[in-house]
């Protein structure tokens, strides 16, 4: 196998150029085959239901290292398009109503509502639950007690349940901007859950989302100071759109972070969600 260039790297793989139509998205040396083999058929098993997941062709293996073999969907991830615009204040003062004042700021944001909207009006039976799936990552937690994730457990089966279509993880480095549309890509977090569960990740990425060591100091201070403005006009597009009921959306924090505690979050940042898992638990 002869890989193109490389398009793009994260945590766990690195994607290359493959066809004209096709990427490799190439998993580092050591990620478990087990762990491809779940994303290939979960995102197999969105896509044969029409859902707008990357259609996925084959599992490869390649100088020792895992793959897969998916669509090419070339486009602006809406990642770029909100560092292209904050960067435009690099030496600048940074009030905190930057993104309320941005009409382009605004449209990405809206246009992760409407998308997130759209999907969970849709019907699927897919490969995994909402409950089922955060159950299983705290049971894999190897930083609470043993008391502490049947407290979580306790609390997740507490949750509104539902049967709709969520992706499970909505940052803007997964939307993708083309021509004639706007796609969701890297579909392993999806489940059948409720509507909240999606909107709760996307309150879990501003407020305890960890930015690269070498991000710039004024795109740091531009984030904080600017992040509820951003979830603001998220959940205000969301709740307009589909009048759900956003009152118990904070049933969902402590749950969310404890499944994701760990990772490749650094130690500091580890300490700083625990600690607010544990002020959340109020155990006695």
């Amino acid at each position: 196998m002869i890989l193109g260039e490389l398009l793009g790297s994260g945590g766990s793989s690195e994607v290359y150029a493959y066809t004209e139509d096709k990427i490799v998205k190439l998993y580092y040396e050591g990620y478990l085959k087990d762990n491809v083999v779940w994303e290939f058929e979960k995102t197999k098993n969105a896509g044969d239901q029409g859902l707008p997941a990357p259609k996925v062709y084959e599992m490869i293996e390649h100088d020792g290292r895992y793959g897969i073999v998916m669509e090419r969907i070339d486009g602006t991830s809406f990642m770029d398009c909100m560092y292209q615009f904050i960067i435009n204040f690099e030496g600048r003062e940074i009030t905190g109503n930057e993104v309320n004042q941005s009409p382009e700021m605004n449209y990405v944001i809206k246009e992760t509502a409407r998308l997130l909207y759209n999907l969970h009006c849709t019907k699927a039976d897919l490969m995994d639950t909402m409950s089922s799936s955060m159950t299983r990552m705290v049971e894999n937690n190897t930083y609470l007690t043993s008391e502490e994730k049947d407290y979580v457990k306790n609390m997740i089966d507490a949750l509104p349940q539902g049967d709709y279509v969520c992706h499970g993880d909505p940052n803007p480095g997964n939307i993708i901007k083309t021509n004639d549309t706007t796609r969701l890509i890297d579909w392993v977090s999806c489940v059948n859950g409720h509507p909240l569960y999606d909107l709760a990740e996307y309150i879990l990425m501003f407020e305890y989302g960890e930015l690269p060591p070498d991000t710039p100091a004024y795109i740091i201070e531009f984030i904080s100071k600017n992040n509820q403005s951003m979830i603001d006009i998220f959940l205000n597009e969301y709740s307009r759109l589909s009048n759900l009921d956003l009152t118990n959306i904070d049933a969902f924090i402590i749950p969310m972070l404890a499944s994701k505690l760990g990772g490749g979050s650094s130690e500091r940042q580890k300490e700083f969600i625990l600690k607010k898992i544990r002020s959340g638990l109020n155990i006695a």
